[in-house]
C-alpha cells in the first residue's frame, strides 16, 4: 500500500477493535524514512505517509458491527472474496501484521451505512454520491469530476503580499498579476494539482482571516527558487489564473466563522501546509457561499476606486468656531499620545470634532479608516475584543470590533486609522478594554509588545495594536450617572476639554450665513451666556454643566428666528435644566429668563 496518492482517505483502526476516525493522505508514501525511536522498529527502514484533515467518527464504528453482524455477513464475504490484501481473512477474522491495507468502495459503503443509522449524518470526508448499488450488491462509483479542488493559504502574518490591492484591482478588471511575487503563482506541498483543478486561497496569520479569492491552475507543480529569496533554497509552485481576489483591507474576506457554520464544520479551514485537497461536498457548499459572499466586480472596482479627497486643517476649521493654534495643538496631543478623550459639557460639538481630528491628521478624507462605536453599560469586551458567540452548532470565538479595525489597520501601516468612542465613560471601562489597557499606550505598540488574550487558544497567540491606530473618546462631562474614569485609563489618554463657543467670532459668522440676524446671535450669546454663569456658579453643577453651542446650530431645513430659538428652549433646554435642579420654581424661573 506504499502507492497511495494525495487526496487518498485512510480509516484509522485502533487497537484491533474500533474505527475512530478518518484522514486525508497529504504527500506520496516516504520511503526513506526511519523508525521511530522508542518502539520496536527504531532506526530500521520504514516508510511515511503524512495525513492531514483528520476527523473524529463520533460515535466510533466498532468491528462487531461489520465483521460479526449477520445483515452484512453475505456482502462482507463477498468482498474479502475479490479481495485477498484486506486486514481481515475470509473467515472475517483480523489478518496479523497488515497496518495499511485497501478498503474497497463496497466496505466503505458500508461503514457509511452504519455510521448513518446512528447519526443520521454520512461519513466525513466522504462523497455518498460515490455509493451506488446494483441489483447484484455489486457497488460502483458515479463519474468523479474531471478537475479536484484544492486550498491554498497565504500567512499574512509571514509574508505581506504588498501587490495584493494592485492584483486584486487587476483581476477585477481582467488582468492577470504578471509577477510570481504578485500572485502569478503559489507555493504549495500537494504535489497532486494539476492544470484545470480548481483552487481557494484562504488568508491566515493576521486578521481578517478567511477565503480572499478562487481561480484553477494552470500549470502542474513545479519546483522554482524559494519565494524568500534564500540561497540554494527551493519550493514547489503551481501557475495560477484568479477569477477573483478581494483586497481585505477593503472587502471581507468570506470569514472562517462563515466557513465553518455554512461551508462544513469538519474541514480543515486553518492548515499549515497550502494545497489540502477539499472532498467535492464540500466544494460544493463551499462554492455556492463564495457566490454569495462576493459582490459584483462593478461594485468592488467602484469600492477600491472611490476617490479620496484632500482633508487639510483648512477644512478640518469649518464649523468647529475654534481657533488654528487650538487645533494644530490638539492635532499634534493626538498624534503624540495616539489616544485621546475629548471632555466637555453637552452641545460642544465633541462627536463632530473626532472625525474632524481624524481626517485632519490623514490629510485626507478617508472614511474607511475611520470606524466609531457608542459605549454603554451593557458593552463588554466580547463586543470590543473577543468572546465566544452562540452558533447553530454551539459556541465560537468571534473577533470584537475594535480587534477586527485594528487589523485592517495592521495591513496599511503608514496610512493611519481612527478608532472613535462615543461616550466612552457610559462603559465598565477596565471590563472592555482588558488587556488593551496596557496596548493602547504609545510606546507599547507593535509585534514587541504582542500579548495573548483572555480567549486566545495558548500563548503562542498572540494581539497587538499597530502604531498607526489611533483612538478618539468622547466624554459628556454632564452625565452624573456615570462613574469617574479608571485612573488607570486616564493616564493612558491625553484630555482635551472643549468650551461652549458662543462668544466665537466663527460662530457668529456661522449663524449670519444660515440668515440669522443679529439680534438673534446677540440673544442667545446674552441669554445662554448668562444661563451659563449661573450653572457654572451652581454647587452641585459646575462648568462641566453648562450649555453648549450646537444647540443653537439649525439645521438645513431650520430658519434661525425667534420661533425656532424658543422651541430650542422648549425641547432641548428646558427637560435639561429640570434635569440639572430639582426645583420646579427655579427651572421656570430660568426659562422664563430665556424667553423673556
Amino acid at each position: 500500500m506504499r502507492e497511495v496518492k494525495p487526496g487518498d482517505l485512510v480509516f484509522h483502526f485502533i487497537d484491533k477493535t474500533t474505527i475512530v476516525g478518518v484522514s486525508e493522505v497529504f504527500k506520496e508514501c516516504d520511503d526513506c524514512f526511519l523508525g521511530v525511536p522508542g518502539t520496536e522498529w527504531q532506526g530500521k527502514p520504514s516508510y511515511l505517509i503524512r495525513l492531514v484533515n483528520y476527523t473524529k467518527l463520533n460515535p466510533p464504528i466498532d468491528r462487531s458491527e461489520f465483521l460479526d453482524a449477520e445483515n452484512y455477513r453475505t456482502e462482507m464475504l463477498r468482498i474479502v472474496g475479490s479481495n485477498d490484501s484486506l486486514f481481515f481473512t475470509k473467515d472475517l477474522k483480523l489478518r496479523q501484521g497488515a497496518y495499511l491495507t485497501i478498503a474497497p468502495l463496497q466496505l466503505v459503503k458500508i461503514w457509511d451505512e452504519i455510521y448513518t443509522q446512528k447519526t443520521r449524518k454520512h461519513l466525513p470526508l466522504i462523497d455518498p454520491n460515490l455509493f451506488v448499488a446494483l441489483p447484484s450488491g455489486v457497488v460502483v462509483t458515479t463519474p468523479q469530476p474531471q478537475n479536484a479542488a484544492y486550498l491554498l493559504t497565504w500567512n499574512s502574518e509571514k509574508w505581506a503580499w504588498s501587490d495584493l490591492p494592485s492584483a486584486a484591482k487587476g483581476v477585477c478588471e481582467g488582468v492577470q498579476p504578471k509577477s510570481e511575487n504578485n500572485g502569478a503563482r503559489w507555493s504549495v506541498s500537494n504535489h497532486g494539482i494539476q492544470p484545470g483543478d480548481r483552487v481557494f486561497i484562504v488568508r491566515l496569520g493576521l486578521e481578517p482571516k478567511g477565503i480572499i479569492g478562487s481561480g484553477k491552475a494552470t500549470s502542474p507543480v513545479f519546483e522554482a527558487p524559494h519565494f524568500g529569496g534564500e540561497p540554494d533554497k527551493t519550493g514547489h509552485y503551481v501557475e495560477i489564473e484568479w477569477d477573483a481576489l478581494i483586497d481585505p483591507s477593503v472587502e471581507s474576506p468570506l470569514s472562517i466563522a462563515d466557513l465553518r457554520q455554512n461551508v462544513s464544520p469538519d474541514y480543515n479551514w486553518t492548515p499549515q501546509a497550502s494545497g489540502l485537497r477539499i472532498p467535492d461536498d464540500v466544494r460544493v457548499e463551499l462554492e455556492a457561499s463564495w457566490a454569495k459572499h462576493r459582490k459584483t466586480r462593478d461594485a468592488y472596482a467602484e469600492s477600491i476606486d472611490v476617490k479620496v479627497e484632500p482633508f487639510t486643517t483648512a477644512d478640518a476649521l469649518k464649523g468647529l468656531f475654534t481657533t488654528p493654534d487650538a487645533l494644530d495643538a490638539i492635532l499634534a496631543r493626538l498624534k503624540r499620545k495616539k489616544a485621546l478623550i475629548l471632555q466637555g459639557p453637552p452641545g460642544v460639538g465633541k462627536t463632530f470634532i473626532a472625525r474632524r481630528l481624524a481626517f485632519a491628521l490623514m490629510g485626507e478624507r478617508d472614511e474607511r479608516r475611520v470606524a466609531m462605536v457608542q459605549f454603554h453599560p451593557s458593552y463588554g469586551y466580547e463586543d470590543f475584543v473577543q468572546g465566544y458567540r452562540p452558533t447553530r452548532t454551539g459556541l465560537e470565538r468571534r473577533d470584537g470590533v475594535c480587534h477586527q479595525f485594528a487589523c485592517l489597520a495592521r495591513n496599511e501601516p503608514d496610512r493611519d486609522w481612527f478608532f472613535i468612542i462615543d461616550e466612552i465613560n457610559r462603559g465598565n471601562l477596565a471590563k472592555i478594554f482588558g488587556e488593551l489597557l496596557m496596548l493602547i499606550e504609545a510606546d507599547k505598540r507593535g509585534p514587541d509588545h504582542a500579548i495573548p488574550l483572555t480567549y486566545s487558544d495558548g500563548p503562542e497567540e498572540t494581539f497587538q495594536l499597530p502604531a498607526n491606530l489611533h483612538f478618539i473618546g468622547t466624554m459628556n462631562t454632564a452625565d452624573r450617572s456615570l462613574a469617574m474614569v479608571d485612573y488607570a485609563l486616564r493616564r493612558r489618554f491625553a484630555f482635551v476639554t472643549l468650551e461652549p463657543a458662543l462668544d466665537s467670532p466663527a460662530f457668529a459668522d456661522w449663524l449670519k450665513e444660515r440668515n440669522a440676524s443679529d439680534d438673534m446671535i446677540a440673544l442667545i450669546r446674552s441669554r445662554i451666556g448668562n444661563l451659563n454663569a449661573v450653572i457654572e456658579k451652581e454647587r452641585d453643577l459646575g462648568p462641566g454643566f453648562r450649555i453648549g453651542h450646537s444647540f443653537f446650530c439649525p439645521g438645513p431645513d431650520d430658519i434661525p428666528d425667534e420661533a425656532w430659538y424658543r422651541e430650542v428652549i422648549a425641547g432641548e433646554i428646558q427637560p435639561l435644566l429640570e434635569e440639572y435642579f430639582d426645583a420646579r420654581d427655579r427651572v421656570e424661573k430660568l426659562v422664563t429668563e430665556l424667553l423673556a
